[in-house]
């Protein structure tokens, strides 16, 4: 799921599929990952995106569809600025928790 730096890997979906869904669902919430970058979904933006010196990927977190790209990108990482960021931080934050589907 991740490259030899760490990042995590442009798959296609079928590549994904092929891993236990319980598994997925662990990953994209340890890594924390919000959007799987599948090489259909990239192809998809890369087809919409018109010019990359005027694109920024807004809340894009770790930064996968960013860096696959090569687009511009932003976030505050207001989770991150907590202490570990606890089950009580996003209630301290006001920040919406995403619950995966299982």
């Amino acid at each position: 799921m991740l490259d030899e730096d760490g990042h995590i890997r442009d798959l296609p979906a079928s590549e994904w599929r092929k891993f236990e869904w319980d598994s997925v669902v662990k990953f994209m919430h340890n890594y924390p990952v919000y959007v799987l970058p599948t090489t259909e979904f990239l192809d998809v933006l890369d087809d919409l995106t018109a010019d990359y010196e005027k694109t920024i990927e807004i809340g894009a977190g770790t930064g996968s569809i960013g860096r696959l790209l090569g687009i511009k990108m932003t976030d505050s990482h207001l989770p991150f600025r907590y202490a570990l960021c606890t089950a009580s931080c996003p209630a301290t934050t006001g920040q919406l928790v995403a619950s995966h589907p299982t």
